[in-house]
């Protein structure tokens, strides 16, 4: 991973740079599109105290343009990142504001993450959205992002920071089997933190025209709860595959969520989900025979160059096909990994949604261009999930009966879909 540097804040100032928009109406499909775009920021919100609360976030130095100003010899980054807290999705009120120029000095590599925070006015118990803006002010480019603010209890993962052995600040909740973490909360008052354990149960997701296909209900009973002393910088490790719910009281919902898959997720470095996740474009027959390959990677290649015709291409297509896989898992990943949800089998065969819009119960991905006849609109609804706030589930419809096999006999007869 690369080193953090730590940003040197230049200005913060009450009034934000840009003012309020509707989240409704903006085209969100960047959020899900590694091409679209320069930057992909990341971010943690943690409530401080009663009344205010601060947004953490984490630049790639590779993505920021460094460059020399008036004379100088030195080249530097120049970053302004502006947030305004709105009420609900759909406002365009403006309750607090707050913006923070960030000037980083190239070492001449740029293979490091700049760190920072802004913090804002919100208060408990109340539900927000926040609006956050960095612009590039060499390149000229700039990033906008929706954050829902989750200030209606003490007990949700926004009170909770992870923090490594050596103090930096993960930004995600999945961790290696050799990961040690500190876990900070903002009740200073706490001594113990109730951990349930849930081994973790994984299906896939019907096909998306299937309307008896019914979603396994997340199961809130765990496989063992224990408790642990409220560490002091030291950290704790996790080694068992699963997901750990963390709280502060554990006859209260919520907590923050720690997720154990496998090392090196979200990328595809195993031999059984180069498998796995075949199941979306092959047949039983072909799937089992897979399964049943004493050398998987051997199986999987001949099976993709069977399709592909060459070697060449059979390596683009494993490249393209797998990439979506890594790229569910980062963008998808609720209490299951993100390739095995509805959003992530839609992006695997169809790829990036041209356009995604969202509001505070669901988000909508549209492929194509009405009235265009093969346009394809697909609507995910948000689920009351404990342990996580990523949990979409797909309305499904009849009619993507069509479009589903067009797109997964496309993967099947050696083309990429939706390129």
């Amino acid at each position: 991973m690369k080193p953090l540097s730590l940003a040197i804040l230049l200005a913060l100032c009450v009034i934000s740079c840009e003012g309020p928009q509707r989240a409704t109406r903006i085209n969100q499909a960047f959020l899900y599109n590694p091409n679209l775009g320069r930057l992909h920021p990341k971010f943690n919100i943690y409530h401080l105290s009663e009344t205010e609360s601060q947004l953490d976030f984490l630049l790639d130095a590779s993505e920021l343009q460094y460059m020399k100003r008036g004379g100088d010899s030195i080249q530097r980054s120049l970053v302004n990142i502006s947030v305004v807290l709105h009420s609900t999705f759909e406002s365009t009120d403006m309750l607090d504001s707050a913006s923070t120029k960030i000037t980083d000095v190239s070492d001449g590599k740029n293979d490091k993450f700049i760190h920072g925070e802004i913090k804002f006015k919100a208060s408990y118990p109340n539900s927000y959205y926040l609006q956050v803006t960095i612009s590039d002010l060499n390149r000229k480019s700039s990033y906008k992002a929706f954050l829902h603010v989750d200030k209606k209890d003490h007990f949700n993962k926004q009170n909770f920071l992870l923090l490594s052995e050596e103090g930096r600040e993960y930004f995600g909740t999945d961790i290696g089997s050799k990961d040690r973490v500190q876990i900070l909360c903002n009740n200073e008052k706490l001594t113990r933190y109730y951990v349930k354990y849930f081994k973790g149960k994984f299906y896939l997701p019907g096909p998306p025209f299937s309307m008896k296909y019914v979603q396994p209900v997340f199961n809130t009973h765990p496989d063992s709860i224990y408790s642990i002393s409220v560490p002091g910088g030291e950290g704790i490790s996790f080694p068992k595959k699963g997901m750990y719910l963390i709280q502060a009281d554990s006859s209260k919902p919520g907590g923050i969520t720690l997720l154990r898959f496998y090392d090196g997720f979200p990328e595809v470095t195993t031999k059984e989900l180069l498998v796995n996740s075949l199941r979306y474009v092959t047949t039983k027959e072909e799937f089992d025979k897979l399964h049943e390959s004493k050398d998987k990677k051997a199986a999987v290649d001949k099976y993709w160059l069977e399709i592909a015709g060459n070697e060449d291409r059979a390596k683009e297509l494993i490249s393209r096909y797998y990439n979506r896989v890594q790229d569910a898992n980062r963008y998808f990943t609720s209490y299951t990994e993100g390739w095995r949800t509805d959003r992530g089998m839609i992006y695997m065969i169809f790829g990036p949604p041209e356009s995604v819009f969202k509001n505070g119960t669901s988000e909508t991905w549209e492929y194509g261009r009405n009235p265009n006849a093969s346009a394809l609109s697909f609507i995910f609804v948000h689920q009351s999930n404990p342990a996580t706030e990523n949990d979409y589930q797909l309305r499904r419809e009849p009619q993507y009966k069509s479009p589903w096999y067009k797109g997964v006999d496309a993967w099947r007869q050696g083309r990429i879909y939706n390129e």
